[in-house]
């Protein structure tokens, strides 16, 4: 009886913490993502790191200049790329510009750079930053380049 109450709470638990964590899983052959959401297993999001390094080494034989900015940005202890829910910038159904929410963004020290509306439309550096309104709701989501607090920077494994 002792065993099954324990299991029992750690599956709760387990319920719980699933609706809290979003799961990120490295694919190394993206076209298992299209297996594994259709099979059901997971619902999380997918990198497939082979392409993303193939994209950094493409990006920077085109154009060595952007070498160091890839490397500030890509280590542990620079600058991250984050995503961020838009309501830390505007309120849900407000209308306002990209331009507007990337002052907003500024003001907490972070630079946007794009957005994700309805987990549907990317937009990465907007041409119409002041003409465009964007009606934002719940589920809308700013990418920005900030400094991580240094609370959550993990430090690596001692040697």
């Amino acid at each position: 009886l002792r065993q099954s109450h324990r299991s029992g709470r750690r599956r709760r638990a387990s319920r719980e913490l699933n609706s809290e964590c979003t799961v990120v899983t490295e694919l190394r052959d993206i076209s298992l993502q299209r297996n594994v959401r259709a099979s059901g297993l997971a619902e999380g999001d997918f990198v497939a790191s082979n392409e993303l390094v193939a994209r950094i080494v493409a990006m920077i034989s085109e154009r060595a200049e952007v070498s160091p900015i890839l490397n500030t940005l890509l280590e542990a202890t620079g600058p991250s790329l984050l995503i961020y829910p838009a309501s830390k910038y505007v309120h849900d159904g407000r209308c306002c510009s990209f331009l507007k929410l990337a002052s907003k963004a500024l003001a907490h020290g972070e630079i946007a750079v794009g957005y994700l509306l309805d987990g549907k439309t990317l937009v990465l550096n907007p041409r119409d930053k002041a003409e465009k309104m964007i009606n934002w709701h719940r589920g809308d989501t700013v990418a920005v380049i900030a400094w991580l607090p240094p609370s959550a920077v993990q430090k690596p494994p001692p040697k």
